[in-house]
C-alpha cells in the first residue's frame, strides 16, 4: 500500500477532496495530515476520518532532522501539498 501525507493550512477543503478520492482505493492511503495552523480544518477532517492530524511550526517544514524521520513513522511515499501555505 502506498502512503501519502497531506500538507494543509486552511479550512481543508482541498485535503478533504483528497481523502475522499482514496477513501475506498485498496492501494493508496491518506496515512496523515499535518498543518502549521492551529485553526486549520484539518484536525476534524482528521478525527471524522480517523487520520492522524499532526501540527508543526512553520520552520520545521524546511528542517530535515524533524520533518523527514516524521514522515518516515507514516511509511510515506508521497505528500501533497493542498492549500498549503509553508
Amino acid at each position: 500500500m502506498i502512503h501519502i501525507a497531506i500538507f494543509a493550512s486552511g479550512g481543508g477543503s482541498n485535503a478533504k477532496a483528497i481523502i475522499r478520492y482514496f477513501e475506498n482505493n485498496t492501494y493508496i492511503k491518506v496515512a496523515v495530515l499535518l498543518t502549521n495552523n492551529p485553526e486549520s480544518g484539518l484536525f476534524q477532517m482528521g478525527t471524522e476520518y480517523h487520520i492522524p492530524c499532526v501540527l508543526f511550526k512553520r520552520d520545521q517544514f524546511r528542517d530535515q532532522e524533524y520533518m523527514l524521520p516524521l514522515l518516515q513513522s507514516y511509511s510515506i511515499r508521497y505528500i501533497v501539498l493542498a492549500g498549503f501555505y509553508g
